[in-house]
């Protein structure tokens, strides 16, 4: 396990930071779909797909993860707001990313 996680932070590489967070998720949820997006040097958009649309404790738990991840990556002080919430009719959530 560390493979997923350790590596790509001690790289610093945001695109392998991105893939060892989804791939964690993919270990932790045998359902559901997350994909990351780089938008810019101080975004990114993180996007859940096909998860319990009911269960909105997750999204804002899932949130708080990324969040931390983030800011301990780039060791700086990160926001994390949703852009899209699938438990209020949306297609999928998505949370922005910032720094």
């Amino acid at each position: 396990m560390g493979r997923v996680y350790k590596e790509p932070l001690r790289k610093k590489d945001l695109h392998e930071a991105i893939r060892s967070y989804n791939n964690l998720f993919k270990l932790w949820f045998n359902f559901g779909n997350q994909h990351g997006k780089i938008i810019s040097d101080n975004e990114v958009h993180v996007f859940i797909e096909e998860f319990d649309k009911e269960f909105r404790l997750f999204y804002y738990i899932a949130k708080g993860w990324m969040h931390g991840f983030f800011e301990f990556y780039l060791n700086k002080n990160v926001t994390a707001n949703f852009l899209e919430k699938s438990w209020e009719g949306d297609n999928r959530t998505s949370i922005r990313i910032t720094w």
